[in-house]
Order: structure tokens, then sequence, then C-alpha cells
């Protein structure tokens, strides 16, 4: 190709550009018929450059000097097919006549955006071929849009269209849904027979509706349908496609163009790399590249949002335009700016509403998108030789009515129409979690009824009260402060007793009757009779009965709007007390009934007003959501108060019997007639299902909640599918559970059977605090129930949740592991499970009685917003203050509880002493556990620094019960128990020297490790595969001794005295990292899992003193303590990492907040910034200490750590005096040795070390230095008859060490102190950034400290980051040292020791 000669022609030159000039644009003015004077340089003058095209280029292939036929023919193909295609695309617009125009305006727009894209350079290197391809690709991408007569009867005949119709017809909020509703009208005759005028008004609407609903039927599938049409053009065309032309050109290069063509409305980017990257061109030695062409034809299309593109008398034309089609035609008016350049795109607008910034964000995204797969795979897309490349897209800016608006805010909305409603909610849009979601929402509306009801009964009897309670609850009420009573105010005067909340789950066969619908037993015959689908079905009937205020006419219309049932009572609501006030959005749960029946039933009768029976249906199965009332007639046989609702679940609704296993029946799947009885099992599955899942539902019941349960078994299979570990499951009411005759009954015994601070029954073990808070300690099961009155919220403390980690460490099967965390349940319904902090697994569940806000929950009410997690963690801490004043109480000489504890442990081991017995076992087992989480919960002491100045009181209950639980070693009573791993716990010694005693490891329990008279720490060992390794060691040795230099460092000021501090804990941890490592090889792989899981409770839960790290961080030292002050001991080493974890994160955030370390909880916070990133180092306990702002940004920090050059200097100079003062220093000791005199020098050796015991001053390094010529040449003269390596080992290297060392801490000092200095000048004092820092802690931090307060910790708090900043620094220098070749007098000295080694 000669494509220089194209460029010559074009007056373009390499590496520069000149004004191309073409007699044919050369513009001579003519005037009076002649040339006048000067017209030449006129001429010049008018000279324009015209820029380069995609179809001059073509062109310009066709008369270049030396092209071929072949350039000939595509050019003159190409005009011929244009102007063909041009009147083609004319067709569009009667077909589309509300849409932007995609005649030749937009073939020419998408092409001139195209050559913006490539930029002339690169439509330089544009193969004849590709500018074929690509512009007839351009030009035929929307014939598809154009509909032909025989396409429209294709269209109304096509199976798809109708279906697309009877979708759109839905749509009730949209113009595309009224047209389909039109379409659909089979009856347009008027009331009035002589109104025609109506009826041709209808059928004009039937002409616009067919015209909209063919477009949009077909511009959903346009981009095939041109794929399809020119595929048929280049085998057999038909009228359409006649006048296009494919003579002489390979019929390949067409279908190329189709291909590329279709993927501008497939926007699945594989689509595009479906095609080839490369394949041969049409003209010699030349390629094209489908996948070059696709791309540019998506972004050319998508760009082409300039404000030109619809026609201006299109509205005039069509009179209304549709809504989706105004919104479009507004978005183009709206573009203010649009750049398109080869290295940028620029889009700007200003539009009138949300909906037109909407759709110009979505385009902007579309364009972004294909920008974002087209350069990730641009290596495979652009031609191999071109040097072509995608711009980007510039910040798009959006302007709602000339103000700037975020790409979030653009598409934040949240409507649902009315009529949606009813879809939204039985689509699975809401309720995805559980097929069972609908008996959650009909036992909480039965509680909101019962609510109400019980309240207006208690205003009722507290007039005529006559007890104590009584009077003050009614002086209360004459005050208008309902709002302050508590649930034994109020069941003094009505008992909740009364008020039960009835669910029945029946196993029954549905049957259509003449009379309608029928339920029936299931009988031994129904498993030899088949029945259809149509006659009858097996399930579960479910019925919820209330004795609550019942629905009345006014009710019924409420229902109707959805969630809105309540608002009408606000001023009633208001008056209730938040733990009896009802949820309030009664009538949007009962949508969820219908994602599993398709009609609720509901026999109700309200006070002052009739019965009624009230049938449900859903929106879908043409129902429309129809309610359906029928009054009935009062009689003997009438209801009391209150609702009934039933609704038959099919038997095909049970879950999965892999996800429940424990609902099997037992059958075997190869026994005769198994199949035959499919129904009845899956129906007997279902209910024990449903049963199960309300078990799961139900938090702390306000009134009796009475399961009853009907099978259809009897005898054996009966009695087995309900056995004791079922019942176990119900622990909150009672269940009752029926054979089919109805007279044999298994069922428990539930004590109280509603919400324990009622106190029926005035339970000495019940406390109630002036404030309204109530306890109450279960003294058999060790549990501790609190009740929060100012958030209404009921908590139990116990050993639940650990059992459970016990059983899930036991468990081989992941899926049957029940979740972990506290439950949570609102209102008493299970709302989710998470988890906290500071409660050690020992807080089980916590049921919030008080009002939530309804944007603090999900909307379907299956957990929290973010809002409301942050109120739960306010009320997680009040309950936990509550708990511990709680345990307290019962702590004190003198209240019950603890004493009954103690005795009823030994009333257990009493039992097992006598017999063996599992059950009494699981009971002492649970007991003794319950009782230690108690304990260990209790003694947690949260001080803040200044007061925890000596350890928590050990003088009562609950510690002597603990060590009579120890001393009594009551866990080896239990022979099915004691091998627990919670009684075996490893414990590690420390030995002397690495010399083993011979003695086998501890064994210890978890009553032991929580006794706060034992002391112990964990030490984590990090392997080759940085896997981790943790070992329980007894800290007695040094425990206290540490604990006690902790507490001074907190008070302590001085930085020389807090160096002097750590170095003395530093020396106080010394040995203990040398815990064996290999102590997993003898257990197996069970055994050292649990080991490890309890090791991590124990590292999670009880509170960390003090970390410790060796220096290459591969082993940690958790140092473990009950008392918690809001900070924790850091080692240098652990500071040092805390640093580099920083630095490691300064590209992903700004600020950080680091743990609180001694001597700087003041600091502590109660809440960071949401956009601080929390950094920490080792892993600890969830409680124990607060978070602070670190002073420096990741930014900053960096800097200070790059700056190395001054620090540098510093210590390469100290390093190098440390280096010739013991070079010097070693020759005296080398001449002793030499002389073969070892006791000189070793005297020698001592002389050095306590010489350089004292500060290094310049006249000791004199005297040293003035050995020097002397011994050097003795040394020299006498180096043959040196002794072995190990002289030098034991003699030479530790003081050569030991004067760098010295020398090193002398200077480090200096050093540190003025690096704080000028870290606090620089970043702290009187900064705006640190102002703004210290404003915020004032509000937000935990003491609330004064400006001078907080000044002056971080003024501290910097002598701590200079030590960890010269620290790392000098890891860095020192590695960079040893490194390094010894200096030329130490190698030789050490040389001449090794080569004469008579070590052998």
């Amino acid at each position: 190709m000669k494509e220089r000669g194209i460029m010559r022609k074009h007056g373009r030159r390499t590496g520069q550009r000149k004004k191309v000039v073409s007699k044919k644009n050369k513009v001579k003015k003519r005037l009076n018929g002649g040339i006048h004077m000067g017209d030449e340089r006129k001429e010049k003058q008018l000279e324009c450059y015209i820029a380069l095209t995609i179809e001059r280029k073509l062109k310009a292939y066709s008369e270049s000097p030396g092209h071929t036929d072949r350039h000939e023919i595509l050019w003159h193909e190409w005009n011929h097919n244009k102007r063909w295609l041009t009147q083609l695309q004319e067709l569009i617009l009667p077909s589309f006549p509300s849409y932007s125009r995609h005649d030749v305006s937009h073939s020419e727009a998408v092409v001139h955006n195209i050559e913006m894209l490539l930029g002339e350079e690169n439509i330089m290197q544009l193969s004849a071929t590709d500018c074929f391809v690509l512009l007839h690709t351009v030009y035929i991408h929307d014939i598809g849009m154009c509909i032909t007569h025989a396409d429209r009867e294709e269209i109304l005949a096509n199976v798809r269209f109708r279906e697309f119709v009877e979708e759109v017809a839905g749509e009730a909020d949209s113009d595309m849904g009224r047209y389909a509703r039109v379409l659909l009208q089979e009856n347009f005759k008027s009331s009035d027979p002589n109104d025609k005028k109506y009826v041709f008004r209808k059928k004009l609407d039937v002409y616009y509706a067919i015209i909209y609903l063919i477009a949009e039927h077909r511009r959903r599938e346009h981009g095939e349908v041109s794929e399809q049409r020119m595929k048929i053009w280049i085998n057999a065309p038909d009228k359409l496609g006649i006048g296009f032309s494919t003579i002489g050109i390979p019929s390949r290069l067409f279908y190329i163009m189709a291909s590329c063509a279709s993927t501008h409305t497939k926007w699945d980017f594989n689509e595009v790399l479906k095609l080839n990257q490369e394949d041969s061109g049409f003209a010699p030695l030349e390629y094209v590249h489908p996948r070059f062409i696709a791309v540019l034809l998506q972004l050319g299309d998508a760009l082409d949002m300039d404000n030109n593109r619809f026609h201006p008398l299109t509205e005039e034309f069509l009179g209304k335009i549709p809504d989706h089609s105004t919104v479009h035609w507004n978005k183009h008016k709206a573009i203010r700016r649009l750049r398109i350049t080869n290295e940028k795109i620029s889009i700007s607008a200003d539009c009138k509403n949300q909906d037109e910034l909407r759709v110009v964000r979505t385009e902007c995204d579309g364009i972004e998108e294909i920008l974002k797969n087209a350069t990730f795979y641009w290596s495979v897309i652009r031609p191999k030789q071109s040097t072509v490349s995608l711009p980007t897209l510039d910040k798009v800016e959006l302007l709602l009515q000339g103000r700037s608006i975020s790409k979030d805010l653009v598409k934040a909305q949240f409507e649902i129409p009315q009529d949606k409603a009813f879809n939204l909610l039985v689509g699975n849009n809401i309720y995805t979690d559980h097929n069972f979601v609908f008996l959650r929402e009909l036992l909480q509306n039965a509680v909101d009824a019962t609510k109400m009801q019980y309240f207006r009964e208690y205003q009722r009897r507290s007039k005529t009260s006559l007890t104590n309670k009584g009077r003050q609850a009614d002086e209360k009420k004459q005050e208008n402060d309902f709002t302050n009573l508590t649930p034994s105010d109020v069941s003094e005067v009505v008992s909740p007793l009364g008020y039960p909340i009835e669910i029945e789950l029946a196993v029954k066969k549905k049957c259509h009757t003449i009379d309608g619908i029928e339920y029936k037993d299931i009988t031994d015959a129904c498993a030899k009779n088949r029945y259809s689908e149509d006659e009858c079905e097996y399930g579960v009937l479910a019925r919820v009965r209330d004795y609550g205020i019942g629905i009345n006419e006014k009710d019924i219309e409420r229902i109707s709007q959805i969630g809105s049932s309540y608002e009408s009572r606000k001023e009633e609501v208001k008056k209730i007390p938040k733990w009896l006030s009802p949820t309030g959005t009664f009538g949007i749960g009962l949508q969820s009934v219908f994602l599993v029946g398709t009609v609720l039933t509901a026999y109700t009768y309200a006070l002052n007003s009739e019965p009624y029976e009230i049938h449900f249906y859903p929106r879908c199965d043409g129902k429309r959501g129809y309610i359906n009332v029928t009054p009935r007639k009062i009689d003997e046989n009438t209801e009391p108060f209150g609702s009934c609702f039933e609704v038959f679940v099919p038997h095909r609704k049970k879950k999965l019997h892999k996800d429940n296993p424990e609902t099997w029946d037992g059958s075997d799947p190869f026994e005769s007639g198994y199949d035959d009885t499919k129904a009845i099992r899956h129906s007997r599955e279902l209910v024990k299902q449903m049963a199960l899942y309300v078990a799961e539902m139900v938090g702390e019941p306000l009134f009796p909640i009475k399961l009853s349960i009907y099978d259809c078994e009897t005898g054996f299979k009966f009695s087995e599918y309900y056995n004791n570990r079922f019942f176990s499951a119900f622990q909150r009411f009672e269940v009752s559970v029926y054979d089919k005759n109805h007279t044999e009954s298994k069922g428990n015994i539930i004590e109280p059977s509603v919400a324990w601070n009622y106190d029926l029954k005035k339970n000495s073990n019940v406390y109630q605090e002036s404030n309204g808070n109530n306890y109450r300690l279960d003294s058999k099961r060790g549990k501790l129930y609190i009740w929060n009155q100012q958030y209404s919220t009921h908590a139990c403390v116990g050993i639940g949740r650990i059992l459970q980690m016990r059983d899930n460490i036991n468990l081989p099967d992941e899926t049957s592991k029940k979740k972990e965390g506290v439950e949570i349940y609102y209102k008493g319904i299970l709302m989710t499970t998470t988890e906290f902090k500071e409660d050690a697994n020992l807080i089980e569940y916590m049921d919030i009685k008080d009002t939530i806000e309804r944007k603090d929950l999900k909307l379907n009410r299956n957990g929290f917003s973010k809002r409301g997690y942050d109120y739960l963690e306010i009320v997680y801490r009040e309950v936990i203050k509550t708990a511990r004043e709680a345990l307290r109480y019962y702590g004190k000489e003198g209240k019950s509880g603890v004493d009954q504890i103690e005795a009823n442990v030994k009333h257990l081991m009493d039992e097992l002493s006598k017999k063996e017995d599992e059950q009494v076992e699981d009971q002492l087992d649970q007991l003794i556990l319950s009782a230690a989480g108690l304990v260990y919960f209790g003694m947690i002491n949260q001080e803040s620094e200044s007061c925890c100045s000596k350890d928590s009181s050990t003088d009562d209950r609950w510690q002597k019960l603990l060590e009579m639980i120890i001393a009594k070693k009551t866990w080896k009573k239990m022979d099915s128990k004691r091998k627990s791993s919670l009684y075996n716990i490893s414990v590690e010694k420390i030995l002397d020297n690495n010399k083993d005693d011979g003695n086998d490891r501890l064994k210890s329990t978890i009553f032991e490790i929580i006794d706060k008279n034992n002391k112990f720490m964990i030490v984590s060992r990090r392997n080759k595969d940085h896997y981790w390794s943790r070992y329980l060691v007894r800290a007695d040795g040094c425990h206290d001794k540490i604990k006690n230099m902790i507490r001074k460092l907190r008070s302590e000021d001085s930085a020389e005295e807090r160096r002097g501090l750590m170095m003395q804990i530093r020396e106080a941890i010394r040995g203990y990292e040398t815990v064996p490592s290999d102590h997993e090889n003898l257990y197996d792989y069970t055994e050292w899992r649990k080991q490890q899981l309890i090791l991590k409770w124990l590292l999670e839960n009880i509170p960390t003193m003090a970390v410790f790290s060796s220096e290459d961080g591969n082993v940690r030292i958790n140092m473990l303590d009950v008392d918690v002050c809001g900070s924790i001991y850091f080692d240098m080493e652990m500071k040092r990492m805390l640093l580099e974890r920083i630095r490691e994160k300064s590209k992903q955030a700004s600020r950080f907040t680091v743990p609180v370390i001694s001597g700087f909880s003041i600091l502590g916070l109660k809440e960071p910034r949401e956009s601080t990133m929390s950094v920490k180092r080792g892993k600890l306990s969830k409680i124990g200490y607060d978070e602070m702002y670190f002073p420096l940004t990741g930014q900053e920090l960096e800097a200070e750590m790059e700056n190395t050059t001054k620090l540098y200097k510093k210590l390469k100079e100290r390093i190098d005096n440390a280096n010739k003062l013991g070079e010097k220093t070693i020759y005296k000791a080398t001449e002793h040795l030499l002389k073969n005199d070892m006791v000189k020098a070793d005297r020698f050796a001592t002389m050095i070390r306590k010489y350089l015991s004292e500060p290094v001053t310049t006249g000791k390094t004199k005297i040293v230095k003035s050995y020097g010529d002397e011994v050097l040449k003795k040394f020299d003269l006498a180096c043959e008859d040196t002794q072995h390596l190990q002289v030098w080992e034991e003699y030479l290297a530790p003081v050569v060490w030991e004067i760098r060392k010295i020398c090193s801490d002398l200077e480090r000092k200096n050093l540190e102190n003025e690096l704080a200095r000028e870290l606090y000048e620089k970043y702290c004092a009187a900064k705006p950034p640190f102002t703004n820092l210290e404003i915020y802690i004032q509000n937000h931090g935990r003491m609330k400290p004064s400006s001078e307060l907080i000044r002056g910790a971080y003024r501290k708090y910097m002598y701590e980051l200079a030590q960890a900043i010269v620290c790392s620094i000098e890891r860095e220098l020192w590695k960079q040292y040893e490194d390094k070749k010894e200096s030329r007098i130490v190698a030789r000295i050490k040389s001449a020791f090794e080569g004469h080694s008579v070590i052998e």
C-alpha cells in the first residue's frame, strides 16, 4: 500500500501537520466577471484546512497513485449503498414517530463521533477495508427499526408480542401500560349508541397504541433484526434490500458488518469478544478488525446525545408525546457540553427534573462501562500494528435546574406505586429468607391486637383497683403518665394470663367440593388413594388466634391501604407504655401469607361491631387483591372478641431435607408404598418445620402462647417423631402435640408462661430497683435475667452460646451449625443475630420492647438499618451495665440466689455419687459452666486508668462459689463430660534453659483459668505457612510484677522514667517466648483444633493487659487480666509494627485510630468518625481498651519515615564510633589471648563490661585509642599462635556487640527526645487540623477531657511515637550494617581465629 503517497497528497508529513490545499477547496471571489488586482493574495488568505474523515480516507485510497481496482470497488460500492441506506432510513420515522431521529442524520453523527474519538492520526492508520466496513456498520445498525407492512403482520401474530403487551398492561403508572390496556380492550361501545365520537376517540387510541407498542417491542430487538436483515440481503435480497449492492466484494465482509451492527444493543461485552480481532481485508495486503469496529460503533452510538436528535415538529405531529420519549427529548435538550477527543470525553447537562438527570447518568454510566471493558481487553481489540488508544470519560457534570448534584444522589429514589405494593411483597422481593415468614407476621399482628386490648382493660379496671400498686398506677394514670408503668404495675391490675395467643398447626388435606373448599383429616385410606391436585392437596392448615381488639369496618378499609392500620390510633398508642405499644405496621405483613397460600381467611369480632368472615386474595392469579367481607350471625357458637387468621400451606412449601434433617420422619425410601405417601410425609415434615420456626421466632412473651400440633399418625411413629429433643426447642411457650385420633397427646410445661418480670408469683429471686430495672437469678439453670426499664429491654446472661460453640466444634457438618451471636428480638419476635464486643459470648439474647422508628428497621423486619444498629449498640451497653449491677447485687451477703446455686450444685453432685444419670450430668454441666460464666462476667472491673490502681475485690460470694467448684472438682463427677475440652485445657511450661524435666504438660479447666487468683498468658507463634498456633502459659512468676509496673507507667509523665519502666517490663517477660513450637504434633487434628478454638475464645474475651512481640513479629504474648481500664500496654516491637500497618494503609485513608496504650486513656473515644480507619496489631480481646486518634495523618507519617537523611547520618555516625571503639578495645583482649593468658583475657573482658556500664566520655575514648599501633603490631606478629574460633565467640564478639549497644542507647535517647519535640511542634501545637481533632475529642471522648489535658497527653504521646520511629529506622540500619563486610581490623582478627580452628 502506498501510504506515503496518500499522506503527501493530503499535505501530511511525519511528525508535522500542514494545511490541505485542494483546488476544489480554493475559494475565488470574483467581481464583475473578472479577477481584480490582488486576487492572488486574497486567494491565499481564503485557503481552508478540512480535517480528514473516514469517508475521505476511503476515497483517498481509490485516487492514490498505485491504487488497485479493489480500492475503487470499495469506494464506488460504498457510495451506491450509502444512497440506498439513506433512503431506507427515512422510513424509520413513521414507525418510531415519538423517538429521537434514527435517519441519516443519526448515522452521520455516529460517524462524526467515531472520527472525533480516533483523531486524524489514527484515521490515517485505518485500512481501506476497515473504512468500508465501519461506514457500512454505522449506516446499517438501525435498519431493524424500519418496520414494513409484513413486519407489522408478523409482530401482531407473534406470541412474544402478546406476552409483551400483557406484561406491560400491568404497569399502572406508565403510558405504555395504558396503551397496552387499550389494545387489550375488546368492547368500545358507549352507553349512548349514537355517540360515535367516543368510539372514534377510542379507535384513535388503538391507532396510537399499535404504533407505540409495536415500536417499543421492535426497539428491544432491533439490533438482532438489523443483523438478520443484512444476512437476508446477502443471500436473497428482498424488496427492502434490492438496492443494496454486494457485487465484487466477498459476502464474508457483509456478515462481519451484520455481526458488528448487532452488538450495539447487546450490553454484554462478551458479545464483542466473540468477534474476531482480525480478518483478511479486501484490498491488497490489509486486514479488517471486527472487534475494533464494534467498540467504535457502541461508543459513537452512545455519544449521539446532542441537542438535535429530535425532529423539531414531533410534538406538533403527534400531539402528546409518550412520557418516556418526553424524558429523552428533554435529556437531549439538557446537554450543555459534549466534547469528544481521542484523549478525553467531557459531558455536562442541566436538567429540569430527576427523571432526565437519571437518564443522562445512566447513559454516561453505559459509556463508562464500554470504555472500562474495552480498555481492559484493548490489546486484543485494536489493530495489532496500531497505536490507537481509547479516551477516558472525564467527570460528568450534572446540574439540576442549575445546581450541581452528585452521582449518588442522581439515582437515589425509592418509590413503590400503590398498585405494585402487593406484587413487590408477594414476588419475593422483600421476604426472601424463609417460607414461613408469614407465621412471624401473623403472630406479630396477634400480639399487637392483644396489647391494645390488654391496655384498654387495664385502663378500665385501674379506676377501681384497691392494691397498693394499683393506687400508685392510678395516680400515674391521673397524671397521664401511663408511659412509665412497669409490667408488674399493669399485671397487678390485669393478669396477662387471660389473653393467650393460640397457634394451631394441623396436617390436613384441602378438598375442592361442590360447596367450595373443605379441610379434612388425613386417614389411613388416604395413603392408598391417590388424588389429583385438582381434587385434593395435602399440607398444613395454620391458624393464629388472639383475644385482642378484633377488626371492625374501619380497620378493613385501612388494611386495604397497606401498612396504615394503627395510624388512626396514634393518640391512643401515645398513652401506652413503650414495652406494651404495638409494632404499628399492621397490614403490610399480611402480604407475606401469599408467599405460601392463595387465600387468607380471618374470623374476627370487634367490640361495638359485628363479627365478620374476611377472605384476602393476592393481586396475582386474577384475584386483583380483592378483600371479600361477609358478616356473620351472632349466636352461641360465635367466638369471643378477637381474631383468628387461617391459611393453608401446601406440602411442597416444606424446606429441603438436607437443610432440616431434624424433621425427617425416619422412613425408608425403598420401603413399599414410599412414593404413594410422599405428600403425607412431606406434610408431616412441614408441620414440624413450622413449629420449630415459631419456637425460634418467639422472645420473651408478654402473653401466653400456646401451640397445638395435630398430626396424622399414632403409636410409635407419633411418639418417636415428637421426642424430647423436639420439645427442648420450646423454652418460652407451651406446645401440645395430638395424634390423629386427638386422644393421645404430648406436651411441655413452661413456668412462667409469660415474661418473668410480671412477677406474678412474687419470686424471692426477682428484685426491682427504684429506677424500674428488674433482676431475676435462675439458680437451677445458672442464668441471670434482667429488665432495663429505660429501654424496655429483656436480656439473659448465660452459658448457652458457649455450649453452642462447644457443640459446633464437634459438628462435622457446617450446615447443621446454628448462627452464633446474640439473638435480637423486637417486640417479642426474632429480628437478627449479631455479635457484640463486651459480653464474652454470655449475653444469650436481648428482647427490645421499646418502640423503634421504622427507618431503624429493614423493610422486611429481618434486621436493622445502619442507624438501627447504632441504637442497638446503645441498648447493648446499657444492658451490660444493668447486668453487672445485678451481679453485684446478688454477690452481696444476705441476698438469695448464689447460695441456691451452690446448694443445687452440691445436690446434683450427691445425685451423681449415688448413681450415674446422663440427664443429671447435663444439668450439672450446664449449671457449673453457667455459674462460671456469671462469675467471669461479674469480675470484669471496668475503671479508668486513674481509678484502676488496685485489684478488684475477691471478697464476694461469686468468687467463693467459683472456688467451691474448683475445690470439689465437680467436673470429675461427670463421666460423660469430664473429657470435654473445657475441662482439659493444656497449659504449657516455661523450661529452664530449654531442659525438659520429664513431666507431662499441665491440664487446667475453664474454672481455673477465669479464677482471678490464677495468672495466665497466651503465647502465639506463627509458622512458615503463616498459621498461628496458641499456647496457654502460667504467668504467676511475672504477672503481678508487670501489672504493677504498668500501673506506674499509666501515671508517669517523665519520658526518661517511662523508658526505664518499659525496659524493666521487657526484662520481666524475657524467656516466656520460648514455648515449644511443636506441641501440635502431640495432638490429633481434632483435639488440636478444639484447643485452638478455646484459646482463641479466651484471647477474644478475657481482657489483655499487655502485648509483647518478637522482633520478626512471629511470636506474640498476650498477658491476660480481668481489670479493664481503657488502655493496653504495647511493647516497642508492637508499636513499631503498628506504624508499619499505618504506612501500609496510608493510601486507603487519611486519619487512623489506634488502641489506647498505657498512660493515654484520657484520649479514648466513644466513637470515631466514619471516615477514619481503625488500625490494630496482634489478636486483642473485644474489651479492655478504647481507641484514640493517631496524631499524624498517614501521609504525614509516611513523610516522616521517608525523610530519614538526618536520622540516618546521626545513627550511622553512632554505629561507626561504636565500631572504632570496639576495635580498639578488643586489641587488649587479643594481646592476652595471643599470649595464651586466658585469666587476664577474661579479667579484661569483665573490666570492659564494667567500664561500658558507665556513660561514654571523650576521655575514655582516648584511653581506648591509646592502645592503637602497639597492639596492632603485636597482633600482626603473633596471629599464628591464636586460639580456636570459640575464643572469638565467647570473648571478643560479645564485647564488640555490647560496645555498639551502649553507644547506640546513649545516642538514641537524645535523638528520640529531639524528634518528639519536633513532631509535637510540627503537627500538634496550635495547628488547624489538630485543633479540630481536639474539639472532636472534647465532644466525643469517653472522658470529655479539656484542651489542656488533650495537648499534654499528645505531647507525652509524641515521645512514644518518636521511640517507635527511631526503633523502626534502627532496625533497618542494623540490618544494613550486619549485611556489610566487617572492618579490616575486625575481619583480620576473626579470620585469624577461624584459620587456626582446631574444632573437630
